[in-house]
């Protein structure tokens, strides 16, 4: 699962029932688990075993007077660079998506905490307005 990384400046702002849906702290290394290392290196053996198994080149046809001709492992290699990249692509426009979402749901999160502290704030001058006997200013803070 990927996660979005927002500053600690955000996180003090946030509610404490949105911290750990927003704020939670990874590694900025890259986590590689052993039984991905060991499929990584299960897959380049049975490369480098396929290449030597075939020597020869292979020719692909495009069109009818346009060919290529290319050793097997570059074939092969370059159809596996090809599908990492494509899934690359695809989780980089799916993690784009998912942190605009985030970020507009910071950014709604920290207008109503903003507007709560405002609202916070004058309710207690209005409260020190009203315990010191001015009612004429409590009320007009009151209504704001």
């Amino acid at each position: 699962m990927t996660g979005f990384l927002f500053s600690q400046s955000i996180c003090k702002q946030l509610s404490p029932q949105y911290i750990n849906q927003f704020c939670k702290t990874t590694n900025h290394g890259i986590q590689v688990s052993f039984k991905s290392i060991i499929t990584f290196l299960f897959f380049t053996l049975l490369s480098v075993y396929f290449s030597f198994l075939n020597p020869h080149e292979v020719d692909i046809h495009f069109a009818q007077g346009w060919s290529l001709q290319l050793p097997m492992i570059v074939l092969f290699l370059g159809s596996v660079l090809l599908g990492v990249l494509i899934a690359g692509f695809l989780h980089g426009s799916l993690s784009l998506k998912k942190f605009f979402i985030n970020f507009k749901k910071v950014g709604r999160i920290k207008r109503q905490n903003k507007n709560n502290h405002r609202s916070e704030r004058l309710l207690e001058e209005a409260e020190n307005f009203l315990a010191c006997g001015y009612v004429s200013k409590a009320v007009a803070v009151y209504e704001k």
